[in-house]
Formats: structure tokens, C-alpha cells, sequence
């Protein structure tokens, strides 16, 4: 990676209505590893709640990417569309994104490097933090499931089937979320 510019984002963990550092959470995670990939949250809902953050949607089809009050569904393979309003998700963590600080990082060699340089940003372990990533990257390695089909099976069998796509010298937004030690 040459050059990125990051911001982060403090937030702490609500379930109400957006407000300014808040983090809106549907479902957990334990709930993913257990196979209930089903919700009933629309996009259009999760984005009154927020305009940047990170799910999945129904049946575990890929990756939920809120980025500036857009919602893209990243398929396995690497696809990416805007979603439509109805589409239903089980999973997301949204928030509204306004920077708390920023800061230019040069010449990260890797996600390790990239992982300590953000960490380094941090304001605290006790907290969940939103994180952008605006910047050109050498190589970037995407993953996504495909969707599954009831009777589901549970995330640690059906990760084993997610599709990585390798991109080089690409320009874009990283979307992160989540504690320093995660």
C-alpha cells in the first residue's frame, strides 16, 4: 500500500436510533455462527439507523457495505451492487460516520502493518470504533460466501466455502468496524 489517509470514528454501542456516536447493531454474532442467517430488518430501515457500516443479507449472500448512506451487496466473486430498499438482512452494524481524527499512513507493506498503524489511532479498548480507509493499495485480498440455501449449516462449515478475490492496484474505501483487539 502506498499512501492511505484514515479516519476514525468513535462510537459506542446503542440499540436506539442513530444519534452521534452511536452504533446501531442488528443481531449478533452469535447468531450468525449459530445458522440463523434470516432477518427482517430492511435496508431501507438500517439505513435510517446509519450511513456507514458493515452486514450481511438474508441466506449469508456476501457482504453488506454501507459506505456515504449507500448500501452495496459484495457478492462472492467480488460483484458489487446498490442495494434495493427492501432488501432484508440478519446481520449489520451501522453508524453515522463523522471522523474524530485523521491520519496519512505511507507505505504499509501489509495488514499486520495496517492493523498496528490503525491500532496506534485508537482512542481506547473499551469502545467500538468505525474506521475508513481512503486510499491506493498495491493488493487487496476480498473474501464473501455465496449464499446458502435452508436447512442452513453453521458459519464455521460454510466460511470454508467463501470465495477470495485478489485485486491489485486499486483505489477505494476500506469500511472497519469493531473494538483495537478485534
Amino acid at each position: 500500500m502506498k499512501r492511505i489517509v484514515l479516519a476514525l470514528c468513535l462510537s459506542l454501542f446503542m440499540a436506539a436510533s442513530a444519534v452521534a456516536g452511536e452504533l446501531f447493531q442488528y443481531s449478533t454474532i452469535d447468531a450468525l455462527l449459530a445458522g440463523l442467517y434470516d432477518g427482517r430488518l430492511t435496508v431501507g430501515e438500517l439505513l435510517e439507523r446509519g450511513g456507514f457500516g458493515l452486514g450481511t443479507l438474508n441466506g449469508l449472500d456476501g457482504e453488506l457495505v454501507v459506505l456515504d448512506g449507500k448500501a452495496y451487496h459484495v457478492k462472492a466473486g467480488g460483484e458489487a451492487t446498490v442495494l434495493k430498499d427492501n432488501a432484508l438482512v440478519p446481520f449489520a452494524a451501522v453508524t453515522d460516520f463523522s471522523e474524530d481524527s485523521i491520519a496519512s499512513l505511507d507505505d504499509i507493506p501489509d495488514i499486520k502493518a495496517l492493523n498496528a498503524a490503525v491500532g496506534k489511532h485508537l482512542s481506547s479498548g473499551n469502545f467500538f470504533h468505525a474506521i475508513r480507509i481512503d486510499g491506493r493499495f498495491e493488493m487487496l485480498k476480498t473474501r464473501a460466501i455465496p449464499a446458502q440455501t435452508p436447512p442452513y449449516r453453521p458459519l464455521a462449515e460454510v466460511v470454508k466455502e467463501q470465495v477470495i478475490v485478489k485485486l491489485t492496484s486499486t483505489e477505494g474505501t476500506l469500511v472497519a468496524s469493531g473494538r483495537p483487539d478485534t
